[in-house]
């Protein structure tokens, strides 16, 4: 018998969870060095003692996912941001 080797995935760069509702935050790196997010959304919910997950959600799901989303965008903005400004910052300093 042949072992065979799984790759691991990398875990999310962040999390936000709203009630049973997270937004996973993926941070990509291409060979350019540059990098992009991507999210995925994900709801817990208990089946008898067990906990499941599924990416489906209901209506009342929705204001718990909108919320989860708005957070995602404002971590990976301000995030962005924030080294944008700091890289400016140290070009400046070293001219």
């Amino acid at each position: 018998m042949t072992d065979i080797e799984i790759p691991l995935r990398n875990p999310p760069e962040h999390k936000i969870r709203a009630g049973n509702v997270e937004v996973a935050i993926w941070r990509n790196v291409i060979p350019e060095g540059k990098s992009y997010y991507t999210f995925s959304i994900n709801k817990s919910f208990k089946k008898g003692e067990e906990w499941r997950n599924t990416q489906t959600l209901s209506k009342n799901d929705l204001p718990k996912a909108i919320l989860a989303l708005q957070k995602a965008f404002e971590y990976t903005t301000i995030k962005k941001n924030a080294k944008e400004i700091i890289e400016e910052e140290m070009e400046e300093i070293d001219e």
